[in-house]
């Protein structure tokens, strides 16, 4: 009977983890904008978990949003030099999208990566 407790437990933990851990980058992205202004060490780990996210290296509108995020978590950090390395990134993710991902933004760059750096 302990055994199948203590595996009860076992399986409800891993699949508690695999929960917290699965997190798309949307959802980070949405923690990192609600945390920039007002608690930017917070923005910063949420920054850190979008990195750590698998889809964060892949060339999608997703990604370029958190570089951007991310960008602007680090200058709020006083991280500078940091900040603008991630802005440029984001600028060649966007630069790399095809026109139809880059929603209302048809042939422009972002303005506001350009006023960021």
């Amino acid at each position: 009977m302990f055994q199948v407790i203590k595996k009860f437990f076992f399986t409800c933990f891993i699949f508690c983890l695999n929960i917290v851990h699965s997190q798309n980058l949307t959802d980070i992205n949405d923690s990192i904008r609600y945390y920039i202004s007002y608690n930017p060490q917070k923005s910063l780990q949420f920054s850190f978990d979008a990195i750590n996210n698998k889809a964060f290296n892949e060339n999608s509108w997703e990604s370029y949003d958190s570089n951007y995020l991310i960008g602007q978590s680090l200058f709020f950090n006083e991280l500078y030099r940091e900040s603008i390395e991630y802005c440029l990134k984001a600028l060649n993710i966007y630069e790399s999208l095809d026109d139809t991902e880059r929603l209302n933004l048809k042939r422009s760059n972002p303005a506001w990566i350009l006023n960021s750096i």
